[in-house]
């Protein structure tokens, strides 16, 4: 490249040390951009920052509103924000834009987190437990006896299944997780957890009432105790608030065998481990290498991955409690990572 005059490049310096644009000054001068923005990154620190080409339409002050208004709930989307500029400020700009500015103020896209509606009733409840529990320790939550129902299909996956695909290949037969009709049937089941390890589970055949799961609880609960020795008059017992748990023959039953239940606030599976282990025993289901040829085969399989969960799984999920606890405090009463 042909070197410039002195004089030239010093007269590009004085107009970059003015803010002008490296556009400007190459067409006054005759020079290339390339050549002007050369000599700019050569003298940086003596020179004011510049935007080139065409002044923003938006300002810091409504970038921060943008963010703000997505950030509080007001507006969902790149979409909605658009609108809002156009009906409320007579700013005129693409939803690609909009985009484009929450990227640069550190907002990514993601989709909505399925989760129980929360009422203020709901939050209320969340935090009161908050305020109970805060003070136990993991030493605490080891007495605790973690109880629920789930359903597993035996053709289908409850959940999301994740793989590789080669973009040349698309419709491989192996990326599609295929369903039929109703599952092809499932079962469902009653389970328990501690700390110590898993505790036992029943099959439930068609739907359960409060006789159903008395009786169940008569059965499971103490042999899980004789198995890993428990103490029945130390242990803490939760369940959610399903009718048929909270009915009067069931509370008769945790009166009669003086277990203590823990005060559990509605719609609050995110503080519930035994979520997980749900979640845990599902995916080791799906490493089988054939599905179930029935649902007996499908319970005989539950109850292998069942009697195999590695007991560091057990530690992790009810160590985490505390961090559950903090968590809803933080979100003070709403929803969490959970």
């Amino acid at each position: 490249m042909k070197k410039l005059l002195s004089f030239i490049h010093n007269n590009i310096v004085e107009e970059l040390k003015l803010g002008k644009s490296t556009r400007n000054i190459a067409t006054k001068f005759k020079v290339s951009q390339s050549k002007v923005a050369q000599i700019a990154k050569s003298i940086k620190e003596d020179i004011p920052s510049f935007i080139n080409g065409r002044p923003s339409k938006i300002s810091n002050t409504t970038r921060h509103l943008i963010v703000r208004e997505i950030t509080s709930g007001n507006l969902e989307n790149a979409v909605e924000a658009k609108k809002y500029l156009s009906e409320k400020l007579n700013i005129t700009i693409s939803t690609n834009r909009v985009r484009q500015i929450l990227k640069e103020e550190g907002m990514t896209s993601t989709r909505l987190t399925k989760g129980p509606k929360l009422t203020p009733k709901h939050i209320k409840q969340r935090m009161d437990f908050v305020r109970m529990y805060e003070d136990w320790t993991v030493d605490d939550w080891k007495l605790v006896l973690w109880t629920d129902e789930t359903r597993i299909n035996r053709i289908g996956s409850d959940g999301k299944i994740w793989t590789w695909r080669n973009r040349r290949h698309p419709n491989q037969k192996r990326l599609y997780d295929e369903t039929v009709k109703h599952g092809g049937g499932s079962v469902f089941f009653w389970g328990c957890f501690s700390y110590y390890g898993p505790g036992y589970i029943s099959q439930i055949q068609g739907n359960m009432d409060a006789s159903l799961y008395v009786e169940i609880l008569e059965e499971c609960v103490p042999l899980t105790q004789r198995y890993y020795g428990t103490n029945p008059l130390t242990i803490k017992f939760q369940q959610d608030n399903d009718s048929k748990h909270t009915s009067k023959l069931a509370m008769e039953f945790f009166k009669a065998n003086k277990y203590d239940l823990i005060f559990w606030p509605a719609n609050s599976p995110d503080l519930n481990p035994i979520e997980h282990l749900w979640h845990y025993v599902k995916r080791q289901l799906q490493k089988y290498k054939s599905l179930p040829s029935s649902i007996n085969e499908l319970w005989q399989r539950v109850q292998e991955v069942w009697n195999n969960i590695p007991i560091e799984v057990c530690h992790n999920l009810v160590e985490s409690m505390p961090q559950r606890i903090q968590a809803v405090k933080k979100a003070k009463g709403g929803h969490t990572r959970y």
